[in-house]
Order: structure tokens, then sequence, then C-alpha cells
């Protein structure tokens, strides 16, 4: 078993007060043949000094040092220097277990899979548990294209890097050079690809969940425009590839427009004034499509209005009025 390599990528961006626990689970792995490759997207704090000191360490270690790109350009930079057939992903702030990756292995070879879906838990930065519902930790294999389809869009439905591929996968998919919906982007092209899943239910990763990191930043214009970027593109993409789900993908589309246009409006978001009348624009022609067509499962009839009432002029009024009563 030992005689698979393992690559392992590690996207790393301003991380020096987590990146030490990160790569302690990993260079202490049980499965020692790895190829560990470590991308600094830019880091003006400590973490290129901690990367290398890892790195004159450990012979396994492949370091990248780049100028700040998005964690889609760190990807695509570690990709090119995978040698071997298979790999995973692992946040620079979050943590394997240290049996990880001999089980996955296992599993992988044993089951002739293309992908290894693995338990997940969330932790919060004074060590307490936290319930996440995008989290389902499963047990199960799916063993034709359709089923897989099935199992992520109709049961698991986030999408996540966190598993373990057959490098072939990432084989001309697109990927974009920036920060925001990466995940989201890869997820449906790695699973269109696939003919054997299998998911365990087995917790292998731990997720640090903290309110500044990159996924979880606060949208800005910069933000918003990669959002409509990926969503466009994916919308394209379930057009033509994932007909039976690009209902799935709008309603997610409206969902993250509306979450954004109602962050602006509570001043969580600070967006100038073409940025707002983008997303109104993007919103409203994304939700009449829904309406028209009577496919509007999963909007409740309050969400609707809220947004018909958001992306007109009324919104002006009923926002002038609140702050009036107030």
């Amino acid at each position: 078993m030992q005689n698979q390599k393992i690559s392992i990528l590690i996207p790393v961006y301003n991380s020096e007060l987590f990146l030490n626990k990160c790569l302690e689970s990993v260079i202490n792995q049980t499965y020692e043949n790895l190829e560990i490759i470590i991308i600094n997207d830019g880091s003006i704090d400590n973490s290129k000094t901690i990367i290398n000191d890892y790195a004159k360490l450990d012979s396994r270690i492949k370091t990248i040092h780049k100028e700040n790109g998005g964690l889609g350009s760190a990807i695509k930079a570690g990709l090119k220097l995978v040698s071997s057939q298979f790999l995973t992903f692992i946040d620079s702030d979050d943590w394997f277990e240290l049996n990880a990756i001999e089980e996955l292995v296992k599993i992988i070879i044993l089951e002739n899979a293309d992908m290894v879906s693995f338990g997940i838990r969330a932790f919060n930065s004074i060590g307490e548990t936290v319930n996440l519902n995008t989290f389902n930790n499963i047990n199960y294999i799916a063993s034709s294209n359709k089923d897989i389809l099935k199992t992520h869009f109709e049961v698991l439905k986030h999408p996540t890097l966190v598993r373990l591929y057959k490098k072939e996968l990432f084989d001309e998919i697109a990927i974009f050079e920036q920060n925001i919906g990466i995940d989201e982007l890869l997820t449906p092209q790695l699973l269109l690809k696939c003919t054997k899943v299998v998911y365990t239910s087995n917790i292998y990763y731990n997720v640090l969940v903290r309110s500044n990191s990159v996924c979880r930043a606060v949208y800005d214009n910069k933000k918003v425009l990669q959002t409509i970027k990926v969503y466009k593109y994916l919308n394209e993409f379930f057009e033509k590839n994932l007909h039976k789900y690009k209902d799935t993908i709008m309603l997610k589309y409206i969902q993250v427009l509306n979450g954004i246009l109602l962050g602006y409006h509570k001043k969580e978001y600070f967006l100038d004034n073409q940025m707002v009348k983008l997303v109104k624009k993007d919103l409203l022609k994304n939700t009449l499509s829904k309406i028209v067509v009577g496919k509007t499962d999963g909007l409740t009839l309050k969400e609707i209005s809220l947004i018909l009432v958001n992306t007109t002029p009324l919104s002006i009024l009923v926002f002038n009025n609140k702050k009036t009563a107030h």
C-alpha cells in the first residue's frame, strides 16, 4: 500500500497562527509516502518562514512562493507539481487526523474509486465543536455517474475539495485565478468525470471556523464580481452538462445574491452603487425567470417577496421607512 504516492496540496495565505498545527498533522501521517506541496500565495505574515523551516526538515515537502493571486491560482500552481496518481487538499488552518491518508488510500484502491469523500467536523477558535449543517457525513458507495450526481445534489449538497481524488480528474477543468467560489466551481466539474465514489462518515478532517478566513470574508466589489463570474460559468456548465440540476445552481445563485444584497442593506458589506445595481439586476432577472416557468421550489413566498421588493425602487421607500421607524 505504501508504494502509492499521495500528493497533499496546501494553499497558504497569512496563516502563521495556524500553519504549524496543519503541517504537523500532515508530516506525521501514519502513511509516509507523501508528496507535500505547499503553495504560499503571497503571504505578508510569517507563513513563508514557517514553510521554509518545515521544508528544510522534511524532504517530502515541495514549496511554491508566488504573488497573491487567490485560492484558484494557488491550486493551479500546485497541480503542476503533482507527480502522483492521487491527491487531496487541506486548508492551512485545518488539520488531518493522523491516520487519514492511510485509511483513505486503502479505500480508494480497494474500491477502485475515482474519489473518496470523508467525514468532517468543525471547531471554533477555543476548541468547541461547531455544528455546521453544511457537513452531511454518510456511508455509501455510488457506482454510476447518475448515482454520484444524485448523492451530491440531493443528499450532500455542499461543495468541498476536502476529498481524496484520482489526479486525472483535474485534467482540463476550468480553474479561475481568484479566491471566491473555487469549491463551487470545481466540484461539479470533478463529479461529472466520476464513475465511482465512496462516501465514509469516518472523521478524518477537522475544520477551524474563523470569521476572517478566505471563504468567510465579507463581500466587497471585487468579491461580488468573482461570485458573479463563478455562477455565470456554472449556469452555462449546468445548462450544457448537468441539465437535470440547472435549477439547483440557479437557486443557489439567487440565494447568494440575495444574501449579498441583504448584507449591503444591513451595512455588513460595502459596495459602490454600480455594484449594487449589478447585484439587483442579476437577482431580479434570475428570480423572475424561475417565477415565469413556475419553478420556485426552494424559495419561500416571503423570500420571493423580499427579493422583488429589494430589487425595485420600492426597496428605497421600505428601508427609508424602517430608518424613520427607528
